[in-house]
């Protein structure tokens, strides 16, 4: 790279010197061609009309004046310079004189170029470089005129480019050869201190890869006392740093990854926890899951606090595996409560939920098989637009989840103990399913926080087959019955409930709607009734 760079700046320089020698000689020669034109007799030019006039006294005399002009060639600026006249006759160009005489008297000359034309008929003076058949030229030109001040020829002072082309060829020549020969030592040095260093370096340079590889706390031993040696006792030192701070990073990151999700720091496009800043923030949709153990206060009042805590964390271990299989994550743990977020589809929000209640079917007989009570849980969902960020202050804050989503997805976990569903959805996130689930219609409410009524769906896979098989086999009916209540129809809808409640007497939601309808009958329904319950609890 150096030698190249050498090279190019070297060939650089050359180039700007030459052009700039080119551009100055052209001036030169444009300089002299306007002082040599008036020095050419106009009327003795005139006066050559044919070929036979060569060598007469008039062309003697141009020819005269052509070498005083050039001094006669004595100097050595001058000795490459050629000079032609030019006689234009019916617009031909004709060589009426020469230095050398080789073309003789009005010989015609096809090689004319725009600066010839513009000197006679422009009276201007004018410099041209040009390539032919011949070589590469550069000339000057200026008008002839007589005595009575008309242009009657057009004087060209010209050399041939080629001595300079040799010029250039033989100093890049010169230039490769001296960094060819200049390359030559200088690689030959370079391979012998190669083969002296080389032994070490492949020691070097196996351990780095050894290292690399995870091999950490390597130690190599370089009985080398020069600098080599010294570079393999701090390979040795460097090598156990990187061991115990891999160590310790490790840990530390593990640890870090279960108190902030990697997921988390995924969508705030974080590589670590130590990237986190505080204000930042994404926006994007997802499907927010809340579960929750029913009644956690009566079963946790019976346990000393080391029960409790080991009561919760096996349940926790039952249910987050089931999260991040289905592509979620925990976002919190609230108590006994888990809130988790499902980035890509609501599908995997239900399915999830679907199999944690299939996990809790398992846990529960382990639990019965230990003599311990059955616990049940409700999980609530909803899919919708939500922000996930950083919030707190300088020195404590954390990730957390600001959205509507969130609050509702909440609001629906808190009504599955009323209609004793296992999972309820909202009517967004189920028509954002592609999968196709057992489901039906529970009510519209406008719950807590929600200016809308939201229509909610029970999920009944995940339940226990027989359960589940009795609420879709009354689905239609149930939902039929549903129709009547919400047209402020109560006694025939609490009739309707009182038929499926022979059918399925374990359906709480069936219970639930006999007990609004009698309500209704007897009080009346509020004048603006729409078939939608507020709520103003969880």
């Amino acid at each position: 790279i150096i030698f190249a760079g050498i090279y190019y700046t070297a060939n650089m320089i050359y180039e700007q010197v030459y052009t700039k020698y080119e551009e100055q000689l052209s001036r030169t020669l444009a300089a002299m061609a306007q002082v040599g034109a008036p020095r050419i007799s106009g009327d003795t030019l005139e006066k050559i009309t044919k070929p036979g006039d060569f060598m007469n006294n008039d062309y003697q005399k141009i020819k005269k004046e052509i070498f005083d002009n050039l001094n006669n060639r004595k100097d050595s600026w001058n000795e490459n310079l050629y000079t032609i006249i030019y006689k234009i006759i019916d617009g031909t160009f004709y060589i009426a004189a020469n230095t050398s005489g080789y073309y003789g008297v009005l010989f015609p000359w096809a090689n004319i170029q725009a600066i010839h034309i513009a000197s006679y008929e422009k009276g201007e003076t004018g410099f041209i470089q040009y390539t032919d058949s011949e070589g590469r030229w550069l000339i000057g030109t200026s008008p002839i005129k007589n005595s009575q001040g008309k242009i009657v020829g057009v004087y060209e002072l010209g050399t041939d480019m080629y001595v300079a082309k040799e010029v250039r060829d033989l100093f890049v020549k010169e230039l490769t050869r001296g960094l060819i020969i200049s390359i030559a030592i200088f690689t030959l040095i370079f391979i012998i201190l190669a083969y002296m260093l080389l032994v070490y370096i492949r020691i070097l340079r196996n351990s780095v890869e050894k290292v690399t590889s995870g091999q950490w706390g390597i130690t190599i031993d370089i009985k080398s006392r020069d600098e080599i040696g010294d570079l393999g006792k701090g390979f040795n030192v460097m090598s156990q740093q990187i061991k115990n701070y891999i160590l310790e990073i490790t840990a530390l990151s593990e640890a870090y990854y279960r108190f902030v999700p990697q997921e988390f720091l995924k969508f705030l496009e974080r590589q670590s926890i130590v990237d986190v800043r505080l204000g930042d923030q994404i926006q994007r949709e997802m499907t927010v899951l809340f579960c929750d153990i029913r009644s956690f206060t009566s079963i946790s009042e019976k346990l000393t606090p080391e029960e409790n805590f080991n009561f919760i964390n096996e349940y926790m271990g039952k249910m987050g595996p089931v999260i991040r299989q289905h592509e979620g994550f925990i976002d919190k743990y609230i108590g006994d409560a888990i809130m988790a977020l499902f980035p890509e589809n609501p599908d995997n929000a239900v399915t999830s939920a679907v199999e944690m209640l299939q996990a809790l079917n398992r846990y529960n007989v382990e639990r019965m098989d230990r003599g311990q009570d059955m616990i049940n849980i409700g999980i609530g969902l909803h899919f919708g637009k939500l922000m996930l960020g950083i919030v707190g202050e300088q020195e404590r804050r954390e990730g957390t989840v600001i959205s509507d989503a969130v609050n509702l997805s909440s609001r629906l976990e808190g009504l599955t103990k009323m209609y004793g569903a296992g999972i309820i959805i909202s009517e967004h996130t189920r028509a954002n399913l592609k999968k196709s689930y057992r489901t039906r219609l529970l009510d519209k409410v406008k719950v807590k926080g929600k200016a809308e009524p939201v229509e909610i769906f029970e999920v009944v896979d995940g339940l226990l087959e027989d359960i589940a098989g009795k609420k879709i086999e009354t689905r239609d009916e149930f939902e039929t019955a549903l129709q009547f209540y919400f047209k402020g129809e109560f006694e025939r809808a609490m009739k309707a409930f009182e038929q499926l409640e022979k059918k399925n007497p374990k359906d709480k939601a069936i219970h639930l709607y006999i007990e609004r309808c009698g309500y209704f009958v007897k009080n009346g329904a509020p004048d603006d009734w729409d078939g939608v319950i507020a709520l103003d609890h969880k």
